[in-house]
């Protein structure tokens, strides 16, 4: 009975982390791509996405003309053994460390990086234009875009459970 309580709870903490799927109506931005990093069961689903949307990143910054709006990733881990890739133009990167810097000297309230990427709501706006004019002009970014789309779109299945 303990076994499958905690196959229970394994199970939604699991389906929980995976990264929530989209309508086909929907498009695909680059700030939701930003503020959802892909996170999956499926190691090789997980590594695809991380080439594609890497590959993407490198066209969009080739492309944008700002560097305040050049796209970075990094690998981390939230339990120090499962690693995942996230992604963040340099003004969310300049906040974020302004941010806990005020915190650590008692000036601010530590924010989460979901309220910083509100905060920059029209930074955010304007790198999705951005984008968008890439996709528009460059097939070879557009069917990366359809690419990541189709992966992050899947049903992920719970491996081990």
């Amino acid at each position: 009975m303990r076994l499958s309580i905690g196959l229970v709870a394994l199970t939604l903490i699991m389906a929980s982390s995976v990264t929530p799927a989209f309508s086909a109506s929907d498009t695909l931005k680059l700030s939701w791509i930003l503020q959802n990093p892909f996170i999956s069961t499926d190691f090789s689903a997980q590594e695809k996405v991380t080439v594609l949307e890497a590959e993407l990143i490198r066209f969009y910054n080739e492309f944008n003309r700002d560097e305040n709006f050049d796209v970075t990733c990094a690998k981390t881990t939230s339990n120090g053994s499962f690693f995942f890739t996230y992604c963040q133009p340099l003004f969310i990167e300049t906040a974020i460390k302004k941010n806990r810097s005020e915190w650590r000297n008692g000036i601010s309230s530590l924010k989460k990086t979901a309220e910083i990427f509100e905060f920059y709501s029209k930074e955010m706006q304007e790198l999705d234009n951005i984008f968008s004019a890439l996709i528009t002009s460059n097939e070879k970014a557009r069917t990366l875009k359809e690419e990541i789309f189709h992966i992050r779109n899947q049903p992920q299945q719970m491996s081990g459970v």
